[in-house]
């Protein structure tokens, strides 16, 4: 999916240092890794806001409330709100499309929600 996505600006949260020694050590124990995963990383959808500098804010809870809407810059929505953290970030980048500049999208949300 990476790949698809060469404009997109992923933001690494693993400390510098984390070179992974643990799963290096575990593999070398005899535990076993299982493979199939859809993909290797945790994806979480965050905002970085222009107000805040470059503070990044995590969308984590405020989604999946009632009144909560999120669109891309064409005002439609592209995924389902209530998705997990990880499906819903990978929605926002397949909502660009392969080559495609990276999809800003929008929190909307309903005054009386409180969010």
């Amino acid at each position: 999916m990476l790949r698809d996505c060469p404009h997109h600006d992923f933001i690494e949260f693993a400390p510098a240092g984390n070179t992974g020694d643990g799963l290096s050590a575990a593999h070398t124990a005899g535990v076993a890794i299982e493979g199939g995963t859809r993909t290797g990383g945790f994806w979480a959808p965050v905002s970085r806001s222009p107000l805040r500098g470059a503070e990044l804010a995590g969308h984590f809870h405020d989604r999946q409330q009632p009144g909560f809407l999120a669109v891309a810059r064409d005002g439609r929505r592209f995924a389902n709100e209530a998705a997990s953290n990880h499906d819903f970030a990978q929605a926002i980048v397949r909502a660009a499309g392969p080559g495609e500049e990276p999809v800003r999208t929008w929190c909307v949300t309903a005054a009386a929600s409180g969010a």
